[in-house]
């Protein structure tokens, strides 16, 4: 094996500069197919909820008591401005986007430079930022409107201070580090298994005597500065009984689940490569000799927030987004490995790493082709053919963005044991949500068919097919 000072060290640092053009030029074909995609490529459902709450914000309603969500808010400030800035438009939904574009490169940028810290090495730090552009996931879900982006971008940057902190042992940066994980934790709540890989950390620091108890205070004050704001304005807005059950209490009693393996094999599918060198990282890494500290912590917060999706009832793609990150940074040490143990040129080090990129190269190309114009096209037809204060009933958030909805609910709330636990714990306060019966009362604009019987003749009367799929519009009678 080689050793860990030629691999993770400075040696050769100029040369592996010089001859690392092809990572730069790999990295700005996959930035360039993001950068296409923002414009381009359908939106994902929850994009459209999340902007949907965006405008809700915008409009000077409260989260959890004036409309329903279970997501934490901070996303939805910070884009609200951008909702009035720009207005309540087609273009607004695709502006919308690049605060996220942003964030997703800068996340590109830190596993970067935690990569060069811990290896000192250009070359390295390149590979893992390649190998986190190029993944599937993280274009795919890194340019969607959804808190998991900011979430990711914070984590990093958290552990980026943390991984400082170690190694140079100034309080400003574990300062810094819980500051930003409280900031994560606003953006999503899932960041509290972000929270307790550092709690591990730190509890392993502190029995090997590198971290005093005043130093642990330290992290969790400044955890708690953001945090503490946030539920104190939940507090003070008498919203923390809507807070509690939307956030906590019905996510952890979902009545529908499934296994975190299916999206792993859907991942190994787009990126095998990726993960054929994180299985090959496991023993060459975390099983041999040395004092890579560094390198171990960063890929046991890998492997323990790649593990913690077994605990989360939908572990849907964008779970994965600070996961992979993470595991970027061993994959692109073994890379190096690789390069110094076959002894490659540059022609040798760009053949293996194209073997590695072409597939999701590929993928992220069709998948680019998958155009949102139909999506939008819906969008500016309500938009259009409705006033700004004509209420919308779009049961599966597909086409109300920036109008009122029928009721609390505004979209319909999974059946079974989700709708029945919600009912259950707030005492029935929201059990009045019947699709038909508020349709029928106020009349919407335009409505969709989730939940409804638009054969009933009270309904089959008052609307009328659109020309899209699953819109109908209201006959407007003289």
């Amino acid at each position: 094996m080689t050793s860990s000072r030629n691999v993770l060290g400075g040696r050769g640092l100029k040369g592996s500069r010089a001859g690392s053009g092809y990572l730069l030029v790999l990295i700005g074909v996959f930035a360039l197919l993001a950068v296409v995609s923002v414009f381009l490529r359908f939106f994902d459902h929850d994009e459209f909820e999340h902007i949907h709450s965006a405008w809700y914000v915008s409009r000077g309603f409260v989260p959890y008591g004036d409309f329903f969500q279970g997501h934490h808010p901070l996303l939805w400030y910070l884009l609200a401005p951008l909702i009035l800035l720009f207005g309540e438009n087609v273009s607004t939904v695709l502006i919308l986007r690049l605060p996220m574009l942003l964030l997703s490169g800068g996340s590109v940028f830190l596993v970067y430079a935690i990569t060069r810290r811990i290896t000192r090495s250009y070359e390295t730090g390149l590979l893992a930022a390649l190998l986190v552009a190029s993944s599937v996931l993280f274009v795919e879900k890194g340019i969607e409107v959804r808190p998991d982006v900011p979430q990711t971008f914070l984590g990093l940057f958290s552990f980026a201070l943390f991984l400082r902190f170690i190694l140079e042992r100034r309080i400003v940066f574990l300062a810094g580090s819980g500051l930003l994980l409280g900031l994560s934790f606003v953006f999503l709540q899932k960041a509290v298994f972000l929270l307790l890989a550092f709690g591990v950390a730190l509890l392993v620091q502190m029995v090997r005597r590198r971290v005093t108890w005043i130093q642990v205070a330290i992290f969790s004050g400044s955890f708690s500065i953001p945090t503490a704001v946030f539920l104190l304005t939940v507090v003070l807005g008498s919203r923390w009984d809507d807070y509690l059950v939307s956030n906590w209490l019905v996510q952890l009693q979902l009545g529908r689940s499934f296994s975190p393996h299916f999206t792993l094999m859907g991942l190994a599918a787009e990126n095998t490569g990726f993960w054929i060198l994180l299985l090959w990282a496991i023993p060459v890494i975390l099983c041999r000799k040395g004092r890579d500290q560094s390198l171990r912590l960063t890929f046991f917060f890998g492997l323990f927030l790649l593990a913690a999706t077994a605990l989360i009832k939908l572990p849907y793609k964008q779970n994965f987004l600070l996961p992979v990150s993470f595991l970027a940074v061993p994959c692109a040490v073994l890379l190096k490995v690789l390069f110094l143990r076959l002894s490659l040129k540059a022609e040798g080090k760009s053949r293996l790493v194209l073997a590695v990129v072409a597939i999701p190269m590929l993928i992220l190309t069709v998948m680019a082709t998958f155009s949102s114009r139909p999506q939008l096209a819906k969008v500016e037809y309500v938009l259009s053919r409705s006033r700004p204060w004509d209420r919308i009933y779009d049961g599966d958030i597909r086409f109300n963005l920036f109008r009122r909805d029928l009721h609390y609910f505004w979209y319909c709330l999974g059946p079974g044991k989700e709708r029945d636990t919600h009912k259950r714990l707030t005492g029935g306060r929201f059990a009045d949500f019947v699709p038909e019966e508020w349709v029928r009362e106020l009349r919407p604009r335009f409505i969709s068919n989730r939940g409804l019987d638009l054969n009933a003749p009270e309904l089959s009367c008052w609307y009328k097919p659109s020309p899209f799929e699953n819109l109908y519009e209201r006959i407007e009678r003289d």
